[in-house]
């Protein structure tokens, strides 16, 4: 008995599909799961971050690079203005019934920055570049209490955890396998996140803040002449005037909308009153 091979077709073996095509949709698939498992990490992380008790958050400055430490000086090294700031934060703070173990510190930095901003225990910073172009007491104390409402909202702490899960878990996935390398990055970002706030915690900070000058000043006159200043500020600054201000610093987007948003709120208040000057 004899056996021949039989004649094959010819393109047999030839697919119609290219099989880029089977690894482009495999990968697709693998990025789609691994960024829907990353969200939903990053949505536990910010749901459990507010049960962190405060104190904790504290003790995580205290290991952060010092150049993050906002720091507590005794006000003899204080400037007069930083002082006055202090002193306009305890009254909002009051108003907004931020007590113990929830602390506040308050630091006038005498850089061009066109912003302010709230990180982690309790710390924020006025930069000078932003308050030297206020022009009322009531614009500044719009800064000190949106701040100060991120710090009660517990928000930095929220960003932070949420920056921390999402780096950890994409460390995971690209093999980040270098311990000191996954701790730094840990670190820096642990900082940089709590800088970074999401469009509602913006809105909710400020219908807090809005609220807490309603209870101090009685209205909300010159509220928003700090979103009007970082409005030009923001078109300036596609003209280089802010190049040097760090990206992640710029935390205040929607500008007009959050203009709105006020005007809205003092006209449903219905009433008005007249501005404080400042006293700088």
């Amino acid at each position: 008995m004899t056996y021949e091979n039989p004649k094959q077709a010819e393109g047999i073996n030839v697919s119609d599909e290219s099989p880029l095509k089977e690894l482009f949709v495999l990968l697709a698939a693998v990025t789609l799961i691994s960024f829907i498992g990353v969200m939903l990490l990053a949505w536990f992380a910010q749901r459990l971050a507010g049960y962190i008790p405060f104190e904790a958050e504290q003790r995580i400055v205290q290991v952060l690079p010092a150049d993050w430490q906002v720091g507590e000086p005794g006000e003899q090294d204080a400037s007069d203005r930083e002082v006055d700031l202090r002193a306009l934060g305890q009254r909002l703070s009051a108003a907004m019934g931020v007590s113990e173990p929830m602390t506040l510190t308050i630091r006038y930095s005498n850089t061009p920055t066109v912003n302010a901003f709230a990180t982690l225990g309790g710390q924020i910073v006025i930069h000078a570049g932003l308050a030297n172009k206020l022009t009322t007491e009531n614009a500044v104390a719009m800064v000190l209490a949106h701040e100060i409402a991120h710090v009660k909202l517990r928000h930095p702490i929220v960003a932070m955890s949420r920056g921390v899960t999402v780096s950890l878990a994409l460390g995971t996935i690209f093999g980040l396998t270098d311990n000191d390398a996954a701790a730094e990055l840990v670190q820096w970002l642990g900082v940089t996140t709590t800088l970074s706030f999401s469009r509602a915690q913006e809105y909710a900070a400020d219908a807090l803040a809005a609220q807490a000058l309603i209870d101090v000043y009685g209205h909300l006159e010159g509220a928003d002449e700090l979103y009007r200043v970082l409005e030009l500020e923001s078109v300036d600054s596609k003209r280089g005037v802010l190049a040097g201000s760090p990206e992640f610093l710029n935390t205040h987007p929607d500008l007009v909308q959050r203009i709105q948003r006020l005007d809205e709120i003092r006209q449903e208040l219905g009433v008005t009153g007249n501005v404080t000057p400042l006293s700088w």
